[in-house]
């Protein structure tokens, strides 16, 4: 790749960060309280990502007693886990799972053929292909979850992708704090 051609990329790049961090500002310009502002950037990772869920998960703590999941956005044809108010059991997959994500710097793309493949519980109990997901990590409070699922099919996003949604996950944070 020439040296233009890659200064170009990242040009491209750092303008739909821009715009994406504009477009959460403005979801939370419009939005009269923390739900539908949380709410509003689902759908924007939703549509970003053409996900065909995004979602929350709090505690992220694997040595919780329960997890819950305090909010999430699907496509209708692949409908989530949320219920208000429902607290799940804290068992041994997913308490792995979060210490594996409280230990990662940044963002685990789980996907077949990587170094992280979609565990068989979450590929079987939540029909996923692939999923990215991410710590946050507040000022206040436990750490959350956030992340997105590919039901309908895999993909595997690029490192552009992959910093896209911890930049997203990081402006997350600094709302919850």
């Amino acid at each position: 790749m020439n040296k233009d051609h890659q200064l170009s990329d990242d040009l491209l790049h750092r303008i739909r960060l821009l715009d994406v961090l504009n477009q959460i500002t403005q979801i939370s310009l419009a939005s009269e309280n923390m739900d539908d502002m949380m709410s509003g950037v689902l759908d924007l990772v939703l549509e970003l990502f053409n996900a065909d869920r995004a979602w929350f998960l709090y505690p992220c703590d694997p040595d919780a007693k329960s997890w819950g999941v305090p909010m999430e956005r699907t496509r209708p044809e692949w409908p989530g886990l949320f219920v208000q108010g429902v607290e799940m059991p804290m068992g041994s997959n997913i308490s792995e799972l979060f210490s594996d994500l409280l230990s990662a710097n940044g963002t685990i793309q789980y996907c077949p053929d990587t170094d992280h493949p979609v565990p068989p519980f979450i590929a079987e109990d939540f029909s996923v292909k692939s999923q990215l997901i991410t710590v946050l990590r507040p000022k206040i409070e436990k750490a959350w979850a956030f992340g997105l699922h590919h039901c309908e099919s895999e993909v595997v996003h690029g490192a552009e992708d992959l910093h896209l949604f911890q930049v997203i996950a990081h402006r997350i944070s600094d709302t919850l704090s």
